[in-house]
């Protein structure tokens, strides 16, 4: 009888323990899950806080101030949105330089397109790597009634004026292995002529590295090469360049190319003309007069053996070509067609569609 209350006595005992354990069990889950919530309003708190900071300091940049304009409008005394730089975009059909080369507002650190800009936009960098900011400005400028001009000013000088609407202006770093950023401006002119200016500090000047009449392509590697594909040079796909430039002693220097490792490559052509013999094209421009009509000095251009390439055609460049009898900066190009004939890839302009 003793033994059996002894042992009820200790069954009580474990049940007294197992509800102690199950409320201590219970309140450490419910502590344990009260941190877990803590520490997530923590970080939610933390993330927002870092948004409202980043909006902050985009403000900052955006800085809105009249420019002395009487005849802009509210509208245009509100800065405009940023544009985003889109990914790199690599142009993957360049034949001629191994490595990567990229669009060149895709690889700039900030650019505006002027379509965008009402009053005026402001670049802040250090440009050459003094640890001082440096202040580029984009200026728009009424000065008639409806004439627009724009300028970029650098600490209130001038460097550049008159950029047409079309145009666009960035901070880029055309070398990553050098100590600068580099101005560039895009300007399309007042005959769709397009240009590529660059401006680099040096001291406290603002030195012009260079410019490029440029059609269809300008390309840069981020590491001190860029190629253009220059308004006289033949229409291919993919795009061909007779040169590449680096910067040294603060200006491009030209380095020719040549086929001479990718013969075997193919290329096409929609709107150039060939031609088997240079001379044919020598005599068609001395006898051909000063009728500009493009139908007829197509028509003509027959008569010489010179005809439109048909834009299926491949064909194999060998190498660039300056005709002598040419006094234009044109480059031709000598080309072996699918069929192995040989000949010469012709420029349209310069020869039949607007000069003689």
């Amino acid at each position: 009888m003793k033994e059996n209350k002894i042992e009820e006595s200790k069954k009580e005992d474990v049940k007294i323990e197992e509800k102690k354990l199950s409320k201590i069990n219970l309140t450490t889950g419910l502590l344990l899950l009260s941190i877990i919530i803590i520490i997530m309003l923590c970080v939610y708190i933390v993330i927002l806080q870092n948004e409202s900071n980043s909006d902050s300091k985009t403000n900052e940049n955006e800085i809105s101030q009249p420019t002395g304009d009487n005849n802009t409008s509210d509208d245009e005394n509100t800065t405009p949105e940023p544009t985003p730089n889109p990914e790199p975009q690599k142009n993957d059909t360049l034949t001629q330089l191994s490595g990567e080369f990229y669009d060149i507002k895709t690889i700039a650190k900030e650019y505006r397109d002027n379509k965008n800009v009402k009053n005026y936009k402001e670049f802040i960098f250090d440009l050459d790597s003094d640890s001082t900011t440096d202040k580029v400005t984009l200026k728009h400028v009424v000065s008639e009634p409806e004439k627009d001009y724009y300028y970029l000013e650098y600490n209130g000088k001038s460097i550049y004026e008159w950029i047409s609407a079309t145009a666009s202006v960035g901070i880029v770093d055309l070398d990553s292995t050098d100590k600068y950023l580099d101005i560039w401006v895009y300007d399309d002119g007042y005959s769709n002529d397009p240009m590529y200016y660059f401006y680099r500090k040096v001291g406290n000047e603002i030195l012009k590295l260079g410019e490029f009449a440029v059609d269809r392509g300008f390309y840069c590697d981020g590491k001190g090469r860029v190629v253009a594909a220059s308004l006289n040079m033949p229409w291919t796909a993919p795009q061909v360049y007779d040169s590449y430039y680096t910067i040294e002693n603060n200006s491009f220097k030209k380095h020719g190319l040549d086929f001479s490792y990718n013969k075997n490559y193919e290329y096409t052509s929609k709107d150039a003309f060939f031609t088997t013999n240079l001379e044919n094209l020598s005599n068609f421009q001395k006898n051909v007069g000063e009728n500009f009509d493009t139908d007829y000095r197509v028509s003509e251009a027959k008569k010489y053996n010179i005809n439109k390439l048909d834009a299926n055609t491949k064909f194999k460049i060998v190498e660039f070509v300056k005709n002598d009898n040419d006094t234009s900066s044109v480059m031709d190009l000598k080309v072996t067609l699918s069929d192995g004939t040989t000949g010469y890839l012709i420029h349209p302009y310069n020869r039949f569609y607007f000069f003689g």
